[in-house]
Formats: structure tokens, C-alpha cells, sequence
């Protein structure tokens, strides 16, 4: 059960959610970047990883309208509702990346994130699932 409760009302709010298997136990997370624009190109700022055999997590959202999101370069579609999408790619080498999507919508605002996961094991498989809407409880 995943649940996300705010303290204040919000506008435009987004709240994306997956779920893999296969990361590390302790500091798992390794680095992040993020990225907003309003051009049919998402991108994060680039980043290095500082370890080989990592996920690469990315979360698209557009801001106010709905829009269609597609994958970069490598990168798996996992999740695509109304305003945002989730991507992920795997890899087993040291790495400069970004997370990059393209959306249908040239003039559609939009933020982006993405987040890598370091694997429990050398050469470990970080497999990839995305949590069913109905495990997800949003309070405002």
C-alpha cells in the first residue's frame, strides 16, 4: 500500500509510482537529475553514475494538459497516464546519461526526473513493475 497524503491544496499535482526488485539494501539510490521545459523533448540535466549495473528510473509530467510521451534513447516505457510518463533502462557499464522522452506536444510545459538505483549484485537483472492504481491512496 503506497499512500501520499498533503497538507495543503495543489494544483497541477502528480504522483507516479513504480516499483523494481533488485537494488542494493543499503544506499541503493545514487544519483539524480531533473530537467523542465516546454518542447516536445524532455530532458534531465546529464548525470554519471558512479557504479556499472544501475536502473535508470525517469518520470515525465506535463504541467496542465494531458500529452503522449514516448521513450529516449534505451529507455523502456513502464508507465504512460493522462499527464505523465515513467521510463526505465538498465545498464552494466559506468555511464554519462539523461533522462529523455519526446512528447506529441512541442509547447506543452513539463518536468522530469530521474533517479538511478544501484543493483544488489554485479550483473543483477533489476526487474521492473508498475503498482496497480488501486494500491494507491492520495489525500489532500
Amino acid at each position: 500500500m503506497v499512500s501520499a497524503t498533503f497538507s495543503v491544496s495543489m494544483t497541477n499535482t502528480l504522483l507516479m509510482i513504480t516499483e523494481h526488485s533488485g537494488g542494493a539494501a543499503i544506499s541503493a539510490l545514487d544519483v539524480t537529475a531533473v530537467g523542465s521545459g516546454a518542447t516536445g523533448h524532455p530532458l534531465t540535466a546529464a548525470f554519471t553514475t558512479n557504479q556499472a549495473d544501475e536502473a535508470f528510473i525517469c518520470m515525465v509530467g506535463a504541467i496542465a494538459n494531458s500529452d503522449v510521451f514516448a521513450p529516449g534513447p534505451g529507455y523502456t516505457e513502464r508507465l504512460d497516464p493522462t499527464r505523465g510518463y515513467v521510463e526505465d533502462q538498465f545498464v552494466s557499464v559506468l555511464q554519462t546519461n539523461s533522462g529523455a522522452a519526446t512528447a506529441a506536444d512541442s509547447t506543452q510545459r513539463w518536468q522530469a526526473i530521474v533517479a538511478t538505483f544501484k543493483a544488489a549484485t554485479a550483473g543483477a537483472v533489476v526487474a521492473a513493475a508498475v503498482l496497480d492504481e488501486s494500491f494507491i491512496t492520495v489525500t489532500f
